[in-house]
Protein backbone atom coordinates (compact mmCIF):
# COMPACT_ATOMS: atom_id res chain seq x y z
CA UNK A 1 0.00 0.00 0.00
CA UNK A 2 1.40 3.25 -1.25
CA UNK A 3 0.84 6.80 0.05
CA UNK A 4 -0.35 8.83 -2.88
CA UNK A 5 0.14 12.77 -3.37
CA UNK A 6 -1.19 14.48 -6.46
CA UNK A 7 0.02 17.36 -6.56
CA UNK A 8 -2.27 19.63 -9.08
CA UNK A 9 -5.52 18.16 -8.34
CA UNK A 10 -4.96 16.27 -5.37
CA UNK A 11 -5.70 14.51 -2.04
CA UNK A 12 -3.26 12.48 0.19
CA UNK A 13 -4.68 9.23 0.40
CA UNK A 14 -3.75 5.40 2.32
CA UNK A 15 -5.24 3.04 0.34
CA UNK A 16 -8.86 4.32 -0.26
CA UNK A 17 -8.52 6.39 2.69
CA UNK A 18 -9.00 10.36 2.05
CA UNK A 19 -7.22 12.50 4.50
CA UNK A 20 -7.10 15.92 3.11
CA UNK A 21 -9.18 17.66 0.85
CA UNK A 22 -8.24 18.43 -2.50
CA UNK A 23 -7.51 21.73 -2.60
CA UNK A 24 -3.66 21.88 -2.25
CA UNK A 25 -4.12 25.85 -0.75
CA UNK A 26 -6.12 24.11 2.15
CA UNK A 27 -3.73 21.09 2.83
CA UNK A 28 -1.33 21.64 6.00
CA UNK A 29 2.29 22.25 5.41
CA UNK A 30 2.60 19.02 7.89
CA UNK A 31 0.75 16.89 5.44
CA UNK A 32 2.87 15.30 3.41
CA UNK A 33 5.27 14.18 6.42
CA UNK A 34 2.00 13.15 8.57
CA UNK A 35 1.20 11.29 5.88
CA UNK A 36 4.40 9.42 5.75
CA UNK A 37 4.33 8.90 9.65
CA UNK A 38 1.06 7.34 9.59
CA UNK A 39 1.86 5.00 6.53
CA UNK A 40 4.93 3.80 7.90
CA UNK A 41 3.47 3.30 11.97
CA UNK A 42 1.80 0.57 10.11
CA UNK A 43 4.60 -0.76 8.49
CA UNK A 44 3.77 0.29 4.75
CA UNK A 45 6.28 1.54 2.49
CA UNK A 46 5.49 5.46 1.88
CA UNK A 47 6.17 7.29 -1.39
CA UNK A 48 5.15 10.69 -2.12
CA UNK A 49 4.17 11.38 -6.10
CA UNK A 50 3.42 13.99 -7.96
CA UNK A 51 1.12 14.12 -11.06
CA UNK A 52 3.34 14.88 -14.84
CA UNK A 53 2.25 17.46 -16.57
CA UNK A 54 0.78 17.14 -20.22
CA UNK A 55 3.91 17.85 -21.76
CA UNK A 56 5.64 15.19 -19.43
CA UNK A 57 3.04 12.63 -20.22
CA UNK A 58 3.53 13.39 -24.26
CA UNK A 59 6.64 12.84 -24.04
CA UNK A 60 6.40 9.61 -22.23
CA UNK A 61 4.24 8.54 -25.38
CA UNK A 62 6.78 6.79 -27.86
CA UNK A 63 8.25 4.62 -25.45
CA UNK A 64 5.04 3.30 -24.31
CA UNK A 65 3.85 2.98 -27.72
CA UNK A 66 7.31 0.89 -28.40
CA UNK A 67 6.54 -1.36 -24.84
CA UNK A 68 2.71 -2.22 -26.33
CA UNK A 69 4.32 -3.06 -29.82
CA UNK A 70 6.98 -5.11 -28.57
CA UNK A 71 4.71 -7.06 -26.22
CA UNK A 72 2.30 -7.40 -29.06
CA UNK A 73 5.29 -9.14 -31.05
CA UNK A 74 6.05 -11.34 -28.19
CA UNK A 75 2.49 -12.42 -27.40
CA UNK A 76 2.16 -12.96 -31.55
CA UNK A 77 5.39 -15.00 -31.85
CA UNK A 78 4.72 -17.01 -28.47
CA UNK A 79 1.47 -18.08 -29.81
CA UNK A 80 2.97 -19.09 -33.51
CA UNK A 81 6.08 -20.79 -31.34
CA UNK A 82 2.84 -22.73 -29.80
CA UNK A 83 1.00 -23.93 -32.73
CA UNK A 84 4.57 -25.22 -34.05
CA UNK A 85 4.97 -27.07 -30.88
CA UNK A 86 1.52 -28.55 -31.07
CA UNK A 87 1.47 -29.65 -34.34
CA UNK A 88 5.27 -30.92 -33.61
CA UNK A 89 7.10 -28.60 -36.41
CA UNK A 90 10.51 -28.17 -34.98
CA UNK A 91 13.34 -26.37 -36.84
CA UNK A 92 11.64 -23.06 -38.02
CA UNK A 93 12.29 -19.85 -37.52
CA UNK A 94 8.90 -17.85 -37.34
CA UNK A 95 10.48 -14.18 -36.76
CA UNK A 96 12.70 -14.66 -40.33
CA UNK A 97 11.54 -12.73 -43.81
CA UNK A 98 11.09 -15.99 -45.54
CA UNK A 99 9.06 -17.99 -42.94
CA UNK A 100 5.91 -16.95 -44.70
CA UNK A 101 7.27 -18.50 -47.87
CA UNK A 102 8.01 -21.66 -45.83
CA UNK A 103 4.74 -22.20 -44.60
CA UNK A 104 3.49 -24.04 -47.39
CA UNK A 105 6.27 -27.18 -46.87
CA UNK A 106 6.02 -27.64 -43.24
CA UNK A 107 4.78 -30.90 -41.83
CA UNK A 108 3.70 -32.08 -38.63
CA UNK A 109 5.62 -34.97 -37.05
CA UNK A 110 3.37 -37.18 -38.80
CA UNK A 111 4.43 -35.97 -41.82
CA UNK A 112 0.88 -34.50 -43.48
CA UNK A 113 0.66 -31.44 -43.96
CA UNK A 114 -0.83 -28.39 -41.40
CA UNK A 115 -4.15 -28.24 -41.15
CA UNK A 116 -5.93 -25.31 -43.80
CA UNK A 117 -7.33 -23.26 -40.85
CA UNK A 118 -3.77 -23.55 -38.80
CA UNK A 119 -2.37 -22.61 -41.96
CA UNK A 120 -4.05 -19.54 -42.66
CA UNK A 121 -4.17 -18.72 -39.02
CA UNK A 122 -0.10 -18.59 -39.05
CA UNK A 123 -0.39 -16.63 -42.33
CA UNK A 124 -2.51 -14.02 -40.52
CA UNK A 125 -0.33 -13.53 -37.73
CA UNK A 126 2.92 -13.38 -39.81
CA UNK A 127 1.33 -10.72 -41.51
CA UNK A 128 0.86 -8.38 -38.54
Amino acid sequence: MAVALAAPAGEFSIGRLELFPALPSRWPSWAPLEVAKLATSVGKHCSIVAIPSLSEEDARRPNREHEALVCERTRIVSRMKATMVRLGVRGVNIKLRKAERDLEHLRTAEGAPLPPNTLAELRRDLSR
